[in-house]
């Protein structure tokens, strides 16, 4: 996974977002995401509700461009720390992750061998602990050490040599909210990913489009992000609809004889 979509900007729209909560003192343990009136934040939330403001391991890699293995790592981090350590660990943890890194050394660094387990998807938080190896020292070490010592972990990652940061911020927008689009494309399926686009361009319409990331940004108007999804969509067809033909002896796109 390529975290942020290789996006500084991005990372810096979802870093504020988390800023916003860490500043309002709205992060929660116990709850993934509650919508109230606590001011700007918008509500309260856990290490992954404040960052998603949902509670979807599985959305880490849509929105985040991170694997769901991260999001119940950092979830057992939060709920198995003590209050003071859980109200600031999800500004810094997010802080110290790199646009296009990827976090995969994290979990073999901290799983091993049952690193598979973890990214298979069938592990809950409450079961994380017990899965880290045993130099981790997990239950020995001090919430505070333990959560400094994964920090410094995101820290020394670095993205593959020769990396550029030069996704624009409506690419990475797009991504982050409309990814379901490119994974259907990839995997062929086209209808269903007509269907995702027809359904977003619908959510724009309405106005309903999250805009937390960057308020009163020009940028994020109904109509931009209609042109992005549409400039997407076109863009991605057409490679996925090269590759099949390249690759696919019996591609739907083949063209028919008459």
């Amino acid at each position: 996974m390529n975290s942020f979509f290789g996006s500084g900007q991005f990372k810096e729209a979802v870093r504020a977002r988390v800023q916003r909560h860490h500043d309002t003192d709205t992060v929660r343990q116990g709850v993934y995401f509650r919508e109230d009136d606590l001011g700007p934040s918008g509500g309260r939330g856990c290490f992954i509700g404040c960052a998603l403001h949902s509670g979807k391991h599985a959305d880490f890699a849509s929105l985040l461009g991170m694997s769901s293995w991260f999001a119940r790592m950092g979830e057992a981090f939060f709920e198995h720390s003590d209050a003071e350590v859980a109200r600031g660990m999800p500004l810094p943890v997010y802080d110290a992750i790199k646009p296009g890194v990827d976090l995969t050394p994290i979990g073999e660094q901290y799983f091993g061998e049952s690193f598979g387990r973890m990214r298979s998807g069938m592990v809950e938080y409450s079961q994380v602990p017990e899965l880290m190896l045993p130099q981790v020292r997990w239950h020995a070490t001090p919430h505070g050490e333990r959560l400094q010592k994964l920090i410094n972990a995101i820290c020394n990652l670095e993205p593959e040599p020769g990396f550029k940061d030069e996704l624009p911020m409506d690419d990475a927008y797009f991504r982050s909210y409309y990814g379901t689009v490119i994974k259907e494309l990839e995997t062929g399926r086209v209808s269903s990913a007509s269907a995702t686009v027809a359904s977003a361009q619908r959510t724009v319409a309405e106005n309903a489009v999250d805009v937390n990331f960057q308020p009163n940004s020009p940028m994020f108007t109904p109509a931009n992000v209609q042109r992005v999804i549409e400039a997407q969509f076109q863009r991605s067809l057409q490679e996925a609809q090269e590759r099949i033909r390249s690759s696919s002896p019996i591609s739907p796109y083949r063209q028919r004889r008459p």
